[in-house]
């Protein structure tokens, strides 16, 4: 069972967060004391198995992820909690016809999107809403994937097209548009944000780039490195959680506002920049100097002096 639990720290890292998995705030050349804080710890539950895993949290603290169920089999979830009794319950989505599906994003409105194996078992795209579960459909290929989804019903993900390449694929009303790529086969999106920005990665002639799109056609993020990027999430204002591999052949989370990119370091190996909030906000994770554990992070700009 995984339990996620919340602590505020300084920069510097002490002993004790090897112990476990944290969600800390890390204030970047601040010599600012800890400041504690309350925190409650959820346990989540499963859907009858020994595994369950959360992606995605909306403003009314509805949960979605994948649980594993009793029969074995992981299933798509949306954990909601009863304002009357204040007791949560994990739902069980189901899936396309198939043995599995996951769920990764979810609207204000309690819309979920995710992934789920058909009856022909093939992965495929889906949109939970009003307790049905609709396959979203591809590019004139076969497989498909949503990632996000924001409050007017856009969904973000990627779609295989009929030459049987993977590109980043925006649902509007449910209809796929072919987000294209940077020179290259692939693409996919990871982020969304309500103004309709989508950023990801895409394929350049040589290698995979980070990517934004605003209307119209992609747009590289040229990010450091050069070898290999992505974006992993955008917010209201449209700043941005990035990665890059840098020369030295170590990924590196990165912020990125009104055109300048911010090296966000490491804890001694590699970082991840999950995503992103409206407060520039990013939460992701960064192994330590013995590569051994990853740690989570949640690194908040400081504003002012």
């Amino acid at each position: 069972m995984i339990r996620v639990v919340q602590r505020m720290c300084n920069q510097k890292v002490s002993p004790w967060l090897k112990l476990g998995t944290l969600l800390a705030v890390a204030l970047a050349g601040s010599a600012r004391p800890a400041t504690a804080v309350t925190y409650e710890v959820t346990d989540l539950g499963t859907l009858g198995g020994n595994y369950s895993s959360a992606s995605g949290i909306n403003e009314a603290g509805q949960v979605v992820g994948t649980a594993r169920a009793a029969n074995l089999e992981y299933h798509a979830f949306l954990w909601s909690k009863d304002p009357a009794t204040s007791q949560g319950t994990m739902k069980d989505l189901g899936t396309l016809g198939g043995s599995s599906s996951a769920a990764y994003g979810i609207n204000e409105a309690g819309s979920v999107v995710g992934s789920s194996v058909a009856s022909n078992g093939i992965p495929r795209a889906f949109l939970w809403s009003n307790n049905l579960m609709k396959d979203l459909g591809a590019l004139g290929g076969y497989e498909s994937g949503a990632r996000g989804i924001n409050s007017t019903g856009q969904v973000l993900g990627f779609a295989r097209t009929g030459e049987g390449k993977d590109n980043a694929a925006l649902w509007n009303n449910g209809v796929a548009q072919n987000l294209g790529t940077l020179g290259g086969a692939y693409s996919y999106g990871y982020g969304l944000n309500d103004a309709g920005q989508a950023v990801g990665e895409a394929q350049t002639t040589s290698a995979y780039h980070s990517f934004i799109r605003n209307t119209g056609a992609i747009q590289d993020l040229n990010a450091p490195g050069g070898t290999y990027s992505y974006a992993s999430g955008i917010n209201a204002t449209g700043q941005i959680a990035l990665n890059a591999v840098t020369s030295d052949d170590v990924q590196h989370a990165y912020f990125v506002s009104n055109g300048s990119i911010m090296d966000l370091g490491t804890l001694g190996g590699a970082s991840t920049a999950s995503d992103i909030n409206t407060a520039g906000q990013i939460v992701g994770f960064s192994e330590n100097q013995d590569d051994a554990e990853a740690i989570s992070l949640q690194v908040k700009p400081l504003r002012g002096p």
